[in-house]
Parts: C-alpha cells; structure tokens; sequence
C-alpha cells in the first residue's frame, strides 16, 4: 500500500486495512517467520506535524515460526503499537553529507512523497519479535547426538553427564580418598 504523503498535507488520515496470509513472502535470506498464520489487522493514522509526519500504527495477528530449541512450526500471537516520523529530503540533504543532531535519529528521511506502508509494517513486525522463539516454556528441544525430537520421545543415546572435555579429571586420585 502506497501513501502519498502530500495527500496528508493539512488533514489527517486514517486507515483500517486487513493483510491475508499470502502477504508475506519470505525472504531468501535466514527468514524465521515462515509466513501470517491468520489475516493481519492494522490501524495507521498518519498526521502532519510541523515540516515532518507522524505515523502511529498497531497491528494484531499471528505468524508461522520455528521453535529455536525443537525446530516444530507453531503459531506466535503479535500485537504492536507504534510510532514514526518521517520528512522529506531536500534534493541538497541528499546530495551531500548532512550531520544528524539527536532529535534527528528518530526521524526516517524519504526522498519521494510516496511512503510504502507494506516496508514500514515487515519492518515494524520483525522489531517486535523475541530474540528466541520457543514454542512452550518446558519445551526440550533436540538431542545433542540424533537430532530426535525430546519433546515427541526418547532417545538412545548414551547419557553423558559434564562437558566432554574434562572426562579425563574422572581418573584424577585425590590424595586421602579410599578407592
């Protein structure tokens, strides 16, 4: 969806949108979320605030992602509100380097008078994301040595207690233990 900011010159605008699933399209590169599980409601008020814009969004749904411990698809509610502001380059900004005060660093500068809000939004949802994804708290991931799924069975494997690397401390004498 693309916005034409000087639209908003005087009056607000508000919009009510809903995204379908066949939204997002993952991207090649290391995507965790394999897509929306669900239509995605978003509101977004896009107001003029002096020579600058302010966009305040929400947006509610839910996504396909990978457990980080087990692998296993399972959903991942979001709900995020938020908050930007925009201005428009002047052609000297961009034609040169412009040093930047700490107000500015909130601030995202667009070169054209139309916004894609469909840029703002993937962007918005991979910032509320966790760093982790775990599918439920006591989830117990995958084996070390087969890769079995822990939460679905058991597995084989031998079990090893400690870190490989100290295995050889196990035959240290201590000087008065009795054997």
């Amino acid at each position: 969806m693309i916005i034409n900011l000087k639209s908003i010159s005087q009056e607000p605008k508000e919009f009510d949108f809903v995204l379908e699933p066949d939204w997002w399209k993952p991207s090649d590169i290391d995507d965790q979320i394999m897509g929306l599980d669900g239509p995605l409601k978003i509101k977004i008020g896009i107001y003029p605030v002096e020579d600058k814009y302010m966009l305040k969004g929400e947006f509610s749904g839910g996504i396909k992602v990978a457990c980080d411990r087990c692998l296993e698809p399972f959903h991942h509610p979001l709900h995020t509100e938020f908050q930007l502001f925009f201005t428009l380059t002047t052609p000297e900004m961009s034609a040169e380097e412009t040093e930047l005060n700490e107000d500015d660093l909130e601030i995202i500068f667009v070169e054209t008078e139309e916004l894609e809000l469909d840029d703002v939004i993937r962007e918005q949802i991979y910032l509320s994301l966790p760093m982790k994804f775990i599918c439920k708290e006591n989830c117990r991931g995958l084996c070390r040595n087969c890769g079995i799924n822990l939460n679905q069975g058991k597995c084989s494997c031998p079990q090893t207690h400690g870190h490989p690397g100290f295995s050889t401390l196990k035959n240290l004498k201590i000087r008065g233990e009795q054997e």
